[in-house]
């Protein structure tokens, strides 16, 4: 019995030492898919932060990728070192693939991602590699291979018209005047330092040696596209054939004389009133087009001394922006004007505003643009020149934003604005296993 015993005893001691054996392997095992799953966590965040960096850039280039993928690559591709718990985990990110599709008409922009008949949008292909710390002795790899496509949106309002002044050639201001806004030039800029701006003042040529007095105030910067304007435009209210003039003497403050244009206004923000002149444009009077209007004139446009041109309603008083700040010509133009601009004038040569106490509307020149302004005299809207634009006398010019329908269609800006996933597939792997 006691024989027995002694075996039941050592039967039993071998036995439990099976079990701790068995629950100690389990325990490794447990622990070492503990170690590749944080291996892969690991691995794939780093490969994530490497995507997000690259695709964060792609973004905001999107409107200058290439075709040639190794350009790409030395543009955008890059390789670094995620800092997690301790751990170094690095990652590399290369361009795949680029295909260049077709930006879509002005007239609108496809959903993101693309699911209109024909659309084409361009798209890229990212691969990234994420490599974590070795934990169990094997080294990790996660990879994300992804494809992106641009998605465009329509920006509004065209860069040109973004700024109270602008010009293709060299742009001049001088005299004591007053630029409530930003001005630009995509070629030198001249002047005095009697002048103002509220904003920023640029220029895109480089400097000359004996650069004027503008130089420490002004910054250069890229270009601003300044696009021609196509005549005839489309959707043609009324035609003038030859020099015209639209004359208000005969009916002051009501309507124009000829009544081809109403005191109710007959152009609305979806359906403007477009005057198409083929010719010469002159404006005499007060002339007041309340509604949304476009006035394309294949020749010349002026304004004289006596002249004024404004979306405002009979009766409102105009400003004197002499004495009074920028919020409070501010305040005077949002109550007055609450649509913005409402008036366009798109003309294919030169533009002579000469002692005009006040123009309310975005002109934009096809040549060259003068404005002298006489000492109360103020422009609420833009000046914009395919030439050269020189802005001079006592006066104030206030930059506001264009509506819609004030501007030419052809004008608008389509361009990408973000990327979307199309697909994208990853997978993790180690230095003994097969791509899973």
């Amino acid at each position: 019995m006691g024989q027995f015993s002694v075996l039941l005893v050592l039967a039993g001691l071998f036995t439990g030492t099976l079990v701790l054996l068995g629950a100690q392997r389990h325990t490794e095992a447990a622990e070492t898919v503990t170690l590749e799953y944080t291996a892969d966590f690991l691995a794939r965040e780093a490969a994530q932060v490497g995507m997000n960096r690259v695709v964060g850039t792609l973004a905001r280039s999107a409107g200058a990728w290439s075709s040639d993928v190794a350009a790409m690559n030395l543009a955008h591709g890059v390789s670094g070192v995620h800092h997690r718990g301790g751990h170094e985990n690095a990652y590399e990110v290369t361009v795949a693939r680029v295909t260049l599709g077709t930006p879509p008409a002005a007239s609108g922009a496809p959903p993101c991602p693309a699911t209109a008949p024909g659309a084409l949008p361009s798209q890229v292909e990212v691969v990234a590699r994420g490599t974590a710390a070795p934990l169990t002795g094997t080294e990790t790899s996660y990879t994300i291979r992804a494809v992106y496509e641009q998605c465009y949106a329509d920006i509004g309002i065209p860069p040109s018209l973004r700024y109270a002044a602008a010009s293709e050639d060299d742009l001049t201001i001088e005299d004591p005047l007053r630029i409530i806004g930003n001005a630009h030039t995509n070629e030198d800029l001249e002047g005095d330092t009697t002048f103002s701006v509220s904003g920023t003042l640029s220029y895109s040529a480089p400097r000359p040696a004996n650069a004027p007095e503008v130089d420490g105030r002004a910054s250069q910067q890229p270009p601003v596209e300044l696009p021609g304007v196509a005549f005839p435009p489309d959707g043609i209210t009324l035609q003038q054939d030859g020099a015209f003039t639209i004359d208000q003497a005969a009916n002051p403050g009501t309507a124009v004389a000829d009544g081809w244009y109403g005191i109710s206004g007959k152009g609305t923000v979806t359906n403007p009133y477009i005057l198409f002149v083929n010719g010469d444009l002159a404006i005499a009077g007060d002339v007041r087009l309340p509604g949304h209007v476009r006035i394309y004139v294949t020749g010349d446009f002026s304004m004289g001394r006596d002249d004024r041109l404004s979306p405002l309603q009979p009766g409102v008083a105009l400003i004197d922006p002499r004495r009074r700040s920028d919020a409070d010509i501010e305040s005077w133009v949002t109550t007055q004007m609450p649509e913005g601009g409402t008036i366009g004038v798109f003309v294919g040569g030169s533009v002579d505003v000469l002692e005009a106490p006040f123009v309310a509307a975005q002109i934009y020149a096809g040549q060259d643009l003068e404005y002298q302004g006489g000492p109360a005299g103020m422009v609420v809207g833009s000046l914009v020149a395919r030439g050269r634009l020189r802005l001079a006398g006592r006066s104030t010019i206030f930059h506001t934003d264009a509506s819609t329908s004030a501007y030419d269609p052809a004008h608008r800006t389509i361009q990408p604005d973000a990327l979307a996933l199309v697909s994208h597939r990853e997978w993790a792997a180690r230095s003994s296993d097969a791509e899973l």
